[in-house]
């Protein structure tokens, strides 16, 4: 039987105010990304900005790195070109540099051999795998998350505009988010070389967790152990797609 509102305690009717914004946040965020987006036929939004916006540089630097054309990487007027060739109706304004290592490029490329729509589509359900499964790590080892609020912490989290923000703008950041939490997670198991192995992977962009990364290497020095092979192997793999001048 359902519990009568004589009966809720101020916890149970704060948690359910809680779901209830959450809930009508992301409806109502959803929303009105459909409608900026719409009618969807030329991918760009009503200021010409292109699906996913920020994907669009990681669209093309794999396009570059495909076309065997990694010494151009980093040239910005070979962005603007290809911008130009995916979206004539692009705003003349927009334009985003390439700041990424190489090796992201390279790592690009299978998605930069599909359409642009599709290829959005799968980066973007790849950053919500990324968040959820993120979240579901930290389930497992915040009590805060098994208790009574479990619910309703979950569901501010579903409804965090910040979240679906840097996820249909084409970010990254939800990948640097899992290395983060993975890299925690174990090290509380004690699994340092593995551990330092995830954190280094942090790489693709330095400076989101440089002094995150310090300070755990600094608290727990073991995490190189596993951190130095992988940077060793990151750092060759950025000479294959744009060689030593990229």
């Amino acid at each position: 039987m359902p519990t009568s509102n004589a009966l809720r305690t101020p916890n149970d009717i704060l948690a359910g105010r809680m779901q209830f914004l959450a809930q009508a946040t992301l409806v109502l965020f959803l929303l009105a990304w459909v409608v900026w987006m719409a009618p969807f036929d030329d991918l760009l939004d009503r200021r010409g900005t292109p699906l996913g916006a920020d994907y669009s540089m990681f669209y093309v630097s794999g396009q570059i790195v495909l076309d065997g054309a990694g010494e151009r990487l980093y040239d910005q007027g070979e962005h603007q070109r290809r911008l130009h060739a995916l979206f004539p109706g692009i705003d003349d304004s927009f334009c985003l540099p390439y700041r990424y290592p190489p090796f992201v490029a390279a790592l690009m490329v299978p998605l930069a051999a599909l359409p642009y729509g599709l290829s959005f589509g799968c980066f973007f359900a790849m950053s919500c795998a990324s968040w959820f499964t993120a979240v579901w790590m930290l389930s497992r080892h915040l009590r805060i998350l098994r208790g009574p609020w479990r619910r309703s912490i979950l569901w501010a989290i579903a409804g965090m505009p910040l979240a679906w923000e840097t996820m249909l703008g084409g970010q990254a950041s939800m990948l640097a988010f899992l290395i983060l939490c993975s890299t925690i997670v174990l090290i509380r198991g004690k699994r340092f070389i593995l551990a330092g192995a995830i954190l280094a992977m942090a790489a693709y962009k330095p400076n989101v967790m440089a002094f995150v990364g310090l300070g755990l290497i600094v608290r727990y020095p073991r995490l190189l152990k596993g951190m130095i092979p992988v940077a060793a192997i990151v750092a060759l793999a950025s000479f294959l797609p744009a060689g030593v001048k990229g």
